[in-house]
């Protein structure tokens, strides 16, 4: 990225306070937290204008982001190592609630689907908004064997938290003193950049428009409306940019969550968060009938009561909704709230508590085209691929590689190498059964023998890992020197990705696995690895061959490992396809190791 000028005035008025906003997308969609999350951790590392810093930062994100946050079908892989290990760190959405039965708090994970874990009341009551609709925080997540032999105990509990939210108190005196430096133009184009957007590629209206977008943020109890297309990112300022906005979807809320607990006194969303924004806006509703007043009272004074309490908040109330017809027909049928809720879009006395109409109709949908590259104040956080990204972990330097979203998809093979124990295998299936796709995550501790975390296992694929490990005990030395494999407990999980389900004559990817795991190294990138393996160390036959390398091509791979017993077969092979898959032979299984780690 080439700095322009305004890229210079910021990183001298807010020095160690930017970030690049390309570097951000890199993550996007990579991994299942919000834009915030990443950009709290790209802000602590990487707010820098070195690129050699830089580098050095993005590694140390992605391998916090590749190592602390859950994808789906991990979750028991993190659950074992916090059992293996007596605790885990983590990313992840935190709530809490009473347990009145016990009198304690418990807190809830949804990305390892636990809804008991242990929290201590002083962390709940240090950190409330846990209570109404949770946030993203950096967890300490324990293990207790003990707890766990107990009846109905809870095993799992959390030791410590750290917020992913601002975090330094003179925040605001910074920004107001780098403020000084920007005309109303520069300031104006570097807060669109901050949540993303290049104001060179807008147009003076949209801009105006987007800026308007973010008052909520800054001004108490303003109530605003957006109605417009879709695609214009109405909800995305509200759920993905800042950790103190809060996105009711569908906008369904009961009156306790959104205002006060009458149970408990427990003050709701808007005393809790800057702004709570209802998406889909046609379809407020609060679970009682007097709910739609109690939000008219609160966005006239910014206050409700509780029986003769009567509480103050905050929070500004934001609503987002699309028109069904274009401005101007709605405009002739009837008037430009017409998609609110009848209970608000004829009431005049609604309309005079809204602060601002936002005409999304002036926005184009969003677009690659309206995307920055430079630089942007850090939102959330005032603390905090074409390419192969590693990073190096722990003082033996073992490489983790991340990867990356835009060059592959959930049930495709990408370029980049899995981290040390992954590997993608292919199944040849069998006379009931078509070629399979299959991931095999395998991670190794203290202990002894192999378990399947898949439960219960299919009995094909139990098969192939029990010839696997019987070949890495008999044959330990010449597949991992002096590492001894009786010394380790491997933890095994077969992910399918197609029809096949069997996991069958999968035994030379899973015996690669299990040796990935115990070297602590990567196998190539783009690789998978055909062929089964009998208690002997023989290879055992494929008979479908040309189908199985089409089903690689398929899945992206760009390289197959195949048996050199093959090689005959593949004279069938379409030129398209040969020319799309480099095919690697092996001839025994530790051939096989050496032609897939990472030289």
């Amino acid at each position: 990225m080439q700095l322009d000028a305004l890229d210079q005035l910021a990183a001298q008025a807010f020095d160690g306070f930017i970030v690049r906003k390309d570097l951000v997308r890199r993550f996007k969609g990579q991994y299942p937290v919000p834009t915030y999350v990443g950009e709290f951790l790209l802000g602590r590392y990487c707010s820098s204008t070195n690129e050699a810093e830089i580098q050095e930062g993005l590694d140390i994100v992605q391998r916090q982001l590749a190592s602390r946050t859950v994808r789906a079908g991990e979750e028991e892989l993190f659950k074992a190592r916090a059992k293996e290990q007596g605790r885990v760190k983590l990313i992840d959405l935190i709530t809490a609630r009473l347990d009145a039965k016990n009198d304690c708090f418990v807190a809830e994970l949804p990305s390892l689907r636990l809804k008991e874990v242990r929290i201590d009341d002083a962390l709940v009551h240090t950190h409330e908004r846990m209570l109404t609709g949770g946030f993203y925080a950096e967890l300490d997540l324990s293990y207790d064997p003990s707890i766990a032999e107990e009846k109905n105990g809870r095993p799992f509990g959390i030791e410590s938290l750290r917020e992913i939210q601002l975090s330094k108190r003179d925040a605001l005196e910074t920004m107001a003193r780098g403020r000084a430096a920007f005309s109303f133009e520069q300031w104006q184009a570097f807060l669109l950049r901050s949540v993303g957007l290049e104001p060179e590629n807008l147009s003076p209206r949209t801009r105006d428009v987007m800026l308007l977008r973010m008052v909520p943020f800054v001004e108490n109890n303003y109530n605003a409306v957006e109605l417009g297309p879709r695609g214009t990112g109405k909800s995305h300022l509200f759920q993905q940019v800042s950790p103190y906005a809060h996105l009711v979807s569908g906008g369904k809320a009961s009156v306790a969550r959104m205002f006060v607990n009458n149970s408990t006194g427990q003050r709701g969303l808007v005393c809790q968060y800057d702004v709570v924004c209802f998406d889909e806006v046609s379809g407020i509703s609060f679970d009682q009938k007097d709910g739609v007043n109690i939000m008219k009272g609160y966005m006239e004074s910014g206050e409700f009561s509780r029986g003769k309490e009567s509480i103050r908040g905050f929070g500004s109330i934001v609503m987002v909704g699309n028109f069904e017809v274009d401005v101007v027909h709605q405009q002739r049928v009837g008037h430009l709230f017409g998609p609110m809720p009848p209970e608000m879009r004829d009431d005049t006395a609604f309309m005079d508590r809204i602060h601002a109409y936002m005409p999304g109709w002036d926005i184009p949908k969003v677009n690659r085209d309206q995307l920055t590259d430079h630089f942007g104040q850090r939102i959330g956080s005032a603390e905090f691929r074409n390419t192969h990204f590693s990073f190096q972990m722990g003082l033996d330097g073992v490489e983790q590689f991340v990867s990356t979203p835009e060059l592959q998809s959930e049930d495709s093979i990408g370029d980049d190498p899995l981290p040390p124990g992954q590997v993608w295998v292919l199944s040849p299936g069998g006379l009931e059964e078509h070629p399979g796709l299959y991931r095999l995550d395998v991670t190794q501790g203290p202990g002894s023998g192999v378990k399947i975390l898949n439960q219960p296992p299919p009995a094909p694929f139990k098969e192939s890992l029990r010839c696997a490990e019987q070949n890495l005990y008999t044959r330990a030395k010449n597949l991992v020197g002096d590492r001894d494999p009786r010394a380790h407990e491997f933890s095994v999980q077969l992910r399918a990705f197609d029809a096949g389900k069997s996991g069958s004559a999968t035994g030379v990817g899973a015996l690669l696995a299990l040796c990935s795991a115990l070297l602590e190294k990567s196998l190539k990138g783009g690789l998978i690895v055909v062929g089964g393996l009998n208690l002997g160390g023989s290879i055992e036959p494929v008979y479908n061959v040309v189908s199985v390398v089409e089903a690689a091509a398929d899945k992206g791979a760009k390289t197959i490992l195949l048996p050199v017993t093959t090689r005959k077969q593949l004279i069938e092979l379409d030129d398209e396809i040969a020319t799309r898959v480099t095919v690697v032979f092996y001839s025994d299984a530790r051939d096989a190791l050496l032609k897939a780690l990472i030289e």
